[in-house]
C-alpha cells in the first residue's frame, strides 16, 4: 500500500511539472507574435538616448551633441566620417537591436543614406542637413538634426555646358520697319540656306544663349571670309559682294558650348571694271580628312579637289598660296604645343595638266615631300614649266593641307580656317586672283565636317 502511494506521489509531481511547462509555452505563445515582429506589450524605445556624435576628417575631431543649435563649418572637397558615439536604451536587446541611420540632404536638395561611419565629401557650397535616426529593431525611437555649412567650393565651369539657344533676330536698323525683321532659330535648319542682304547696310543681330544656374552667359560673333565685318554687339556690314558665314557662339562662364551659323549672300556693291576677263571659274569638288602618322607623329591631312575652268586664252603660271590659317578649340588644352611646323597648314598638291608643282621655299622645290621635312612649313605651290596651260576643257587639281592631329581628349573639337589665293597669269601677262576658303572641324571621333 505504501509503495502504491509513493508511486502516485511521484507521478503527481511529474504531471504538475508537465502541466506547468504546457501553460508556460501557451502563455509565451500568446505574447510573442510569429516572425520577427516585436511583442506588442514591449516598448523598445523606452529609455533610448544618444550619447553624442563625432565628425572627423582624420586630423581634427568635431564633437556634436544631439539638439545642438549652432551650424558647423566644414571644408569643400574634404572627406569626413560621421558616427554616433553611443545610442543606448533599447529595452530588449534580443528583440530590439540598436541601429543608427544617417540621411543627408545637400544644398541642391538631394538626399542620400549614409552607412555608419561612411565617408562623405561635400562638393557644393551651401547648407547641409544631416538627419540621424536611432532605431530599436525596425522602430524609429530618437532623431537628431545636425546642420553644417560649406562656403569655400570653387565654381566648376565644366558643368555649365550645354545651355539653350533663344531666338535670333536680324534686322536692317534705321529706315526699315519691323516687318523687315527676320527671326531665326539655331539648329540644323540654319545651315545650307542662304539669306540675301544689301551691300553697305548695317544689320543688327540679337542672339540669346541661356546658361544653367550660376553660370554666366555670353554671345560672340564672327564673320568669314574677309569683305564684311561684325562688331561685338552684333552689327554686321558687308562692303563686297559675295557669300558670307556668320558664326554665333554661345558661351557659359567663358567656355564655348555651342555654335550657330548663318549664310548670307551680299549683292549691290559697286564694282570696278573687271580686267580679268579670262578669269577661270573655280569649283570645289570634294573634301576629306585623314588622320595619319609620320615617324610616330600624328597629324591630320585635309585633301581638297577643285576644278578650274578657263577661257580660250591659256595660262603661263598658276599659283596656290595659303593667305589665312587659324586654329580654334573649345578648350585651351585641346591644341597641343608639340605639333611640328609641317602641321601649320603646309600645302602640297598634285599635277595640273600633267605639270608637277614647285614648292616655294622648300628643299628641293621640285618633288618636295612634306613628310620628309617635318621642320619646314611651305605655304605656296606653283605650276609652271614654260609651256602654256589650258583650262579649256576644265582641269582638276588636288590640294593637300597638313594640320594638327586630333586631340586624345574625347570632348575636344578643333576648327581650322584655311584660305588660299589662286593666282592665274595668262600668256598676255594678265593676272587674275580668286580666294577659296575652308572650315575644317577636327574632333576625337574622327567625324569630318567641312564648310
Amino acid at each position: 500500500m505504501r509503495s502504491i502511494q509513493m508511486k502516485f506521489r511521484y507521478t503527481g509531481k511529474v504531471l504538475i511539472l508537465l502541466l506547468g511547462l504546457i501553460l508556460t509555452q501557451k502563455s509565451y505563445a500568446q505574447i510573442t507574435p510569429p516572425g520577427n515582429k516585436f511583442p506588442h506589450n514591449i516598448d523598445c524605445c523606452k529609455g533610448t538616448a544618444f550619447g553624442g556624435f563625432t565628425i572627423t576628417d582624420g586630423r581634427q575631431y568635431i564633437k556634436v551633441k544631439c539638439g545642438q543649435k549652432n551650424i558647423i563649418n566644414l571644408s569643400c572637397n574634404v572627406k569626413y566620417s560621421i558616427s554616433a558615439e553611443t545610442f543606448t536604451g533599447c529595452s530588449d536587446m534580443r528583440r530590439c537591436r540598436e541601429n543608427v541611420v544617417y540621411i543627408l540632404q545637400t544644398p541642391s536638395a538631394s538626399y542620400s543614406a549614409l552607412p555608419t561611419s561612411s565617408p562623405f565629401t561635400p562638393t557644393e557650397n551651401g547648407l547641409y542637413t544631416l538627419r540621424v535616426i536611432g532605431k530599436c529593431g525596425e522602430k524609429e525611437c530618437k532623431e537628431c538634426i545636425i546642420q553644417f555649412r560649406v562656403s569655400d567650393c570653387k565654381e566648376d565651369h565644366t558643368n555649365c555646358c550645354p545651355g539653350k539657344w533663344g531666338l535670333v533676330t536680324f534686322n536692317p536698323g534705321k529706315g526699315y520697319s519691323e516687318r523687315h525683321t527676320k527671326i531665326y532659330t539655331c539648329g540644323s535648319n540654319t545651315r545650307g540656306e542662304s539669306h540675301n542682304v544689301n551691300c553697305n547696310t548695317d544689320y543688327f543681330i540679337n542672339a540669346n544663349y541661356e546658361c544653367p544656374a550660376n553660370c554666366e552667359g555670353k554671345i560672340t560673333y564672327s564673320v568669314f571670309p574677309a569683305g564684311a565685318s561684325i562688331s561685338p554687339a552684333g552689327v554686321f556690314r558687308a562692303t563686297q559682294n559675295g557669300n558670307y558665314v556668320i558664326t554665333i557662339s554661345g558661351e557659359c562662364d567663358g567656355q564655348v558650348c555651342e555654335r550657330c551659323t548663318f549664310n548670307f549672300q551680299v549683292t549691290g556693291c559697286e564694282t570696278s571694271e573687271d580686267c580679268c576677263k579670262n578669269k577661270p571659274v573655280v569649283k570645289k569638288e570634294s573634301e576629306v580628312v585623314k588622320h595619319e602618322y609620320i615617324d610616330g607623329i600624328p597629324y591630320a591631312l585635309f585633301r581638297s579637289n577643285i576644278q578650274l575652268s578657263g577661257g580660250t586664252v591659256p595660262y603661263q603660271e598658276i599659283k596656290a598660296s595659303v593667305v589665312h590659317f587659324k586654329l580654334e578649340s573649345n578648350y585651351e588644352q585641346c591644341i597641343s604645343c608639340k605639333n611640328k611646323p609641317f602641321t601649320w597648314a603646309s600645302i602640297g598638291g598634285g599635277n595640273l595638266a600633267g605639270i608637277p608643282p614647285l614648292t616655294t621655299g622648300a628643299t628641293p622645290a621640285m618633288g618636295y615631300n612634306v613628310l620628309a621635312n617635318p621642320a619646314e612649313n611651305p605655304r605656296e605651290i606653283v605650276w609652271s614649266n614654260g609651256s602654256p596651260i589650258s583650262l579649256n576643257p576644265p582641269q582638276s587639281i588636288r590640294l593637300d593641307f597638313y594640320l594638327p592631329a586630333v586631340s586624345d581628349i574625347s570632348c575636344c573639337e578643333i576648327e581650322a580656317e584655311i584660305c588660299i589665293k589662286l593666282t592665274f597669269k595668262d600668256i598676255d601677262c594678265v593676272v587674275c586672283e580668286e580666294i577659296v576658303c575652308y572650315k575644317v572641324l577636327l574632333n576625337s571621333d574622327s567625324k569630318r565636317k567641312v564648310k
